[in-house]
């Protein structure tokens, strides 16, 4: 079945925050078929782990 919602981060030089918002979208509660999609655009942060 295809997921009913998708949801899109897309975020630029947003480091701190990432992990937040991505644990935010996976805790909602549905009974139906989602998928999260993340365009993660380092520009000047040095670093590209994100850490759950």
């Amino acid at each position: 079945m295809p997921p009913k919602v998708a949801v899109s981060i897309v975020t630029y030089n947003h480091a701190p925050y990432i992990a937040q918002t991505i644990e935010s979208v996976l805790i909602q509660k549905t009974d139906f078929p989602s998928v999260c999609q993340i365009a993660y655009l380092m520009h000047s942060e040095g670093n590209s782990i994100i850490h759950l």
